[in-house]
């Protein structure tokens, strides 16, 4: 289980910056030998994956629409609820 959570640790990038929800990169590492998380779970390799695949993933990240928090006070999603 080592040699494999060291193998899987090296594809990863090193940043430790926890986009994955692991608090390092050695953790992921466990979590995907533990079966509990994906390699493409790391931005840096899903972003490899698309790219690859002639996908651009920041183009579709960009255009995103944010919907309003309906707990928010004052928005929209809260006065139609009020209504309602």
């Amino acid at each position: 289980m080592m040699e494999r959570t060291d193998a899987i640790n090296e594809r990863l990038p090193g940043l430790d910056c926890g986009s994955c929800g692991a608090p390092s990169c050695r953790a992921l590492a466990e979590d995907i030998v533990q079966g509990q998380a994906r390699l493409n779970d790391c931005i840096f390799i899903l972003r490899q994956e698309a790219s690859s695949a002639g996908i651009d993933i920041s183009a579709n990240l960009r255009h995103r629409e944010v919907l309003p928090d309906p707990k928010e006070p004052g928005s929209a999603a809260e006065d139609s609820a009020q209504k309602g």
